[in-house]
């Protein structure tokens, strides 16, 4: 009876996790290898040596600070695919600045750049968030046609205006010596590690610790709830839109003054889809995205290894990352369920017949619940599962919210979860 209990209460997570590993494991014997051979070889190309591992840390470090930038506004309900723009505003000001401002000590110098990339990758966020807010404009379509704006933007100056005398490639003048990042203690590792602590820590107390944070998930998960509830939800949508683009600003300083040492064409990389896939497969999770950054991470770095070891080409590590993503968002489907039981809401008095919303959805305990009426009607994990599915084959066409709404007379209250997607799921009445 007990085992039964702990099935029914588990998450999907031990099924995703043998299917992604069985996934694999064709795949790898479909192209005529020993899947246990080839899974060495991508962790021993991963660790080999003191390069491998600065380089498996270094695509760790930036996953996980362009996740946090997606997440931050995705737990307000917003979702921020200008990550790329954010990203780049703050790369090429970060390398800009060494051509203007130059104090001499490294010190300031890098604390001057990563605050003006923090600032400028804040500043290319602020203004989708300003309109959504004042005038309801779909933040994905601003932040996605940004993108465009900056990235050519930035392509013509690296191109001409701002081109290093001399180079075959379109890029700036390399930063100076005393505004490149330094390592920690004479090893091969980044002072961006120490970023990456503070930027992990401070999520996870921001999230689960702080007033704001609490307002940003109630607004996420409900904003007519939170409107309700007393909230200023525009205040708090342009908090966490802006918070985002800093932390993509981040990034783009740390590879602009670690990786490249300049500014160049192509800088991006499509780092910024590949951040924004670790967000939504650790469901926004601060310590989540770490651990799916981790293991992107080792996926491209080793990737490399398993090429020159086995007839499989290194492009395939994003097949595996394919794989990985479709079975994580499935995992609310995979789930073993219970039947017929009833599920309390830890807070019965917020389903008031008075309430002016007719039906609000909060979470309680970690899952879905609509309230309406007195009434509490308990939403299984596949919500969640269609919704990111969704929006990594949709390539995120239009918002992931999901819209919430009651109909139906007395005890017959049906919940409508409309998916603002292309594929157009809609789970009926």
């Amino acid at each position: 009876m007990k085992m039964m209990d702990k099935l029914k209460k588990r998450s999907g997570t031990v099924e995703a996790v043998i299917l992604i590993l069985i996934s694999w494991s064709i795949l790898f014997f479909l192209c005529g290898e020993n899947p246990v051979q080839v899974v060495g070889y991508i962790m021993s190309g991963s660790f080999k040596d003191m390069g491998a591992v600065a380089s498996v840390l270094n695509k760790i470090f930036l996953f996980f600070l362009l996740a946090i930038a997606y997440a931050i506004p995705d737990q307000a309900g917003l979702a921020n695919v200008g990550i790329d723009g954010q990203f780049i505003a703050g790369g090429f000001f970060a390398a800009l600045l060494p051509q203007f401002v130059n104090t001499g000590n490294l010190m300031i110098n890098v604390g001057l750049s990563v605050i003006i990339a923090m600032f400028f990758g804040s500043i290319w966020a602020f203004w989708p968030a300003l309109l959504k807010v004042k005038y309801g404009i779909n933040e994905v379509v601003t932040t996605l046609l940004g993108n465009y704006i900056i990235i050519e933007l930035t392509e013509y100056m690296v191109a001409y205006p701002l081109r290093m005398k001399g180079s075959s490639i379109s890029r700036m003048d390399f930063v100076p010596e005393n505004f490149e990042l330094p390592m920690l203690f004479s090893s091969k590792f980044s002072s961006s590690l120490i970023f990456v602590a503070i930027v992990l820590a401070a999520a996870v107390w921001y999230n689960k610790r702080t007033v704001k944070g609490f307002e940003a998930r109630m607004v996420g998960k409900n904003l007519l709830f939170a409107r309700q509830a007393g909230i200023n939800t525009d205040v708090v949508s342009m908090r966490a839109m802006m918070a985002g683009g800093a932390i993509a600003g981040l990034a783009g300083a740390i590879q602009a003054l670690y990786v490249n040492h300049t500014f160049q064409s192509g800088f991006t990389n499509d780092y910024g889809m590949k951040g924004m896939l670790v967000a939504l497969v650790a469901m926004s999770n601060p310590v989540g995205c770490f651990v799916i950054a981790v293991l992107f991470g080792i996926l491209q770095v080793g990737a490399i290894s398993m090429q020159l070891s086995t007839d499989i080409p290194s492009e395939i590590a994003a097949v595996l990352q394919a794989i990985m993503i479709f079975f994580v968002a499935a995992k609310g489907a995979l789930v073993i369920k219970g039947g017929g039981e009833k599920n309390e809401c830890i807070d019965q008095s917020l389903a008031d017949d008075s309430d002016p919303v007719g039906a609000a959805c909060i979470v309680c305990a970690g899952r879905h619940y609509l309230l309406s009426g007195g009434s509490c009607e308990h939403r299984n994990g596949r919500d969640h599962a269609v919704e990111l599915l969704c929006l990594c084959f949709g390539q995120l066409l239009q918002s992931q919210r999901t819209a919430w709404s009651a109909c139906g007379d007395g005890d017959k209250h049906t919940g409508l979860p409309v998916l603002f997607l292309f594929c157009g799921y809609v789970e009926g009445e």
